[in-house]
């Protein structure tokens, strides 16, 4: 994604984003943007999957009396899920997009491997985990709690539901 490429090299030169943007685009024009755009498709597309089909599992396997703050236990195991094992497609993708436009996507795979081994892969993932069980617990209990309300709002057998309205035609 455009906004991946120009954060990544926002962080590496210690400046702001329009400020690596401005000159991403006066360096390498419009294409740098890209730059790791299928990377990023793989990356996001595997995270995603086993994220939601993680809270899904989770959530169902909660039955139909479940507690109130069981979306919250799914949203937080879906991340923990997510980073544990998507964390080296994400460090991947990131040094491919830091790294020169031409690098090869595998190569860079190599070398992590080679220079850092199984840690390379996973160099800030307890920072990740803590951040993403609040954010993922707090985010699904909201969302939630939201839709039930919005449901039960919604529902026609409620006693000061408004009347149906009739269709022109009638």
């Amino acid at each position: 994604m455009p906004t991946d490429v120009v954060k990544i090299r926002a962080q590496l030169k210690k400046t702001t984003a329009p400020q690596a943007l401005r000159e991403l685009l006066r360096r390498d024009g419009p294409g740098v943007l890209l730059h790791g755009g299928r990377a990023t498709f793989a990356h996001l597309t595997l995270s995603q999957a086993i994220f939601f089909a993680t809270y899904e599992y989770v959530l169902e396997r909660s039955g139909p009396g479940a507690p109130a703050y069981a979306p919250a236990v799914a949203g937080a195991v879906a991340g923990c899920a997510e980073w544990t094992l998507c964390m080296a497609t994400d460090s991947v993708k990131t040094r491919y997009q830091a790294g020169p436009r031409g690098a090869s996507y595998a190569g860079v795979w190599r070398s992590v491997w080679r220079t850092e081994g199984l840690r390379g892969f996973y160099r800030g993932y307890p920072a990740a985990i803590l951040r993403a069980v609040p954010v993922n617990a707090s985010t699904f209990f909201i969302i939630e709690r939201i839709n039930a309300a919005l449901a039960d709002h919604l529902r026609p057998d409620r006693p000061d539901a408004p009347p149906k309205s009739r269709s022109r035609d009638a």
